[in-house]
């Protein structure tokens, strides 16, 4: 079994504040040498500058 996660922290102009991030977490299983399954979920928050008010989706 394999496990990954992805982990994203995009800031705004300035860079002093969260505009928008991404966390991706997987879990897989090797088929054979070629083929893997994989079954994982994205969260990606996106505040100001991108969106009036900060939106959980």
């Amino acid at each position: 079994m394999l496990q990954q996660e992805e982990i994203l922290g995009c800031f705004g102009t300035n860079a002093s504040r969260f505009a928008q991030g991404i966390v991706r977490p997987g879990i897989g299983y090797v088929l054979n040498e070629k083929t893997s399954v994989w079954l994982g979920y994205g969260w990606i928050p996106a505040g100001r500058p991108y969106l009036a008010a900060v939106v959980m989706e």
